[in-house]
């Protein structure tokens, strides 16, 4: 019964690991720079960091969830997040849960979000965005990457009309490669096997 309980215990115990939030307050202390690849166990393609407490334009202002640092598509150009390559080939995959996003610059503005899983699009849906603050948007998507596309809206009256959007606060939980999973279910087999030999 004791090792039955200690097995479920770890088995908690590696969901809860995989767990992982990207605030981007701890990428860099410079005021801007690309997220590198690696950060928050993804890769970051065409995504940069700004602090907001420095650079307090437009919904750049209001856009931090956490801390001051929010990440956007740089140059207001579509933007990429994927997992980690796997030893044995591929993309890991992980379950895309929520992000916050504001538009910069544009009220209204329309992001379209994809959901990849070795290079097939599963998931689409297109959100929309002001610059008067973060909305949290929920997914529940399993996915090997992620894309980014903004446009529409309309000037909210900062002088650019470019399709920037920031995000903050990115929610995903690692899914755990299969023999990862095989190993956990023979623990718990084995748990379960020893405590009917011993009559409960």
């Amino acid at each position: 019964m004791r090792f039955f309980a200690l097995a479920l215990c770890a088995a908690c115990g590696i969901g809860q690991a995989q767990a992982s939030v990207a605030t981007f307050d701890d990428v860099t202390a410079a005021a801007q720079a690309f997220v590198p690849a690696g950060y928050g166990g993804l890769n970051w393609f065409n995504v940069a960091v700004q602090d907001t407490a420095a650079n307090g334009r437009g919904g750049f202002a209001r856009a931090a969830t956490s801390g001051s640092y929010v990440a956007f598509n740089n140059n207001g150009t579509a933007a990429m997040v994927s997992g980690m390559a796997l030893p044995a080939g591929g993309a890991g995959d992980f379950l895309f849960n929520s992000v916050a996003l504001t538009a910069v610059y544009l009220d209204g503005l329309r992001i379209h979000v994809t959901g990849l899983r070795d290079g097939a699009v599963l998931y689409e849906q297109t959100v929309l965005a002001d610059t008067t603050g973060p909305a949290v948007f929920r997914f529940g998507w399993e996915v090997d990457a992620l894309y980014f596309a903004a446009d529409g809206g309309v000037p909210a009256g900062y002088g650019v009309d470019a399709p920037y959007f920031a995000m903050d606060d990115l929610r995903i939980n690692e899914i755990p490669e299969p023999g990862t999973l095989a190993l956990l279910g023979l623990g718990l087999g084995g748990a379960l096997w020893s405590r009917r030999r011993r009559g409960g």
